[in-house]
């Protein structure tokens, strides 16, 4: 195994690579600070909204900081604190639970899900699309359900789209970011993307979060 310059490389070196490159399409979505008050995850416990960075909600932040963050707080993450707090929260836990390594073509859609959803959300996610018993959790039947079903990629793609919408039924002001949460799903599709439904204008890939998502700890339920 070697890198693009022909060099030899261990593979763990080489996992190591991958998951950075996961990870940085994930930041390229998520973009910078932003405090839009249409969107529930800028509050941090106190109700103040103090804004998402990063992809880095109040929520996560109070979960690896251990303090109720202010907006300074949030202004202030790095590209290098969300890399570290991706790392840990998110892609640990799918590598050690859910058993997909960043080598696999689907770790960084499954990655790109616990972001987006939370680590138990894109566990529960994964369950749903595989007919798994869907509790959140990742154990032995979660991840021979993952390893007998065809086509995941693209059946979370589907679960996502089913998600987004039944957030927006349940969260009627949700719906401005409709546009982009589905184009941001689709954007995962394997072969030819599919159109994405209700396009809203400016909606992008950089929409806020759509559920306060927290990072899960590795479990193995």
């Amino acid at each position: 195994m070697s890198d693009s310059y022909g060099y030899p490389v261990s593979a763990a070196h080489s996992e190591r690579m991958a998951e950075t490159r996961a990870i940085e399409t994930i930041l390229k979505h998520e973009g910078g600070y932003q405090n839009k008050t249409t969107d529930g995850a800028n509050k941090n416990s106190k109700g103040q909204w103090v804004g998402t960075n990063r992809g880095v909600t109040p929520a996560v932040y109070e979960e690896v900081n251990g303090k109720v963050p202010s907006a300074r707080d949030m202004q202030k993450i790095t590209k290098q604190d969300a890399i570290d707090i991706y790392r840990e929260l998110y892609a640990r836990p799918v590598k050690e639970n859910l058993g997909i390594s960043p080598k696999d073509p689907v770790f960084g859609h499954v990655l790109d899900i616990a972001v987006n959803h939370g680590y138990s959300g894109a566990v529960a996610m994964i369950q749903r699309a595989t007919g798994a018993k869907v509790d959140g959790k990742a154990g032995p039947a979660t991840r021979e359900a993952i390893a007998n079903t065809a086509d995941l990629n693209n059946r979370l793609v589907d679960a996502r789209h089913a998600e987004y919408d039944r957030i927006i039924k349940q969260r009627p002001e949700s719906g401005v970011y409709s546009s982009g949460w589905h184009k941001r799903a689709e954007s995962f599709r394997d072969g030819e993307p599919e159109p994405t439904v209700d396009p809203v204008a400016g909606g992008g890939l950089q929409g806020p979060q759509p559920l306060q998502g927290r990072g899960g700890r590795p479990t193995d339920g």
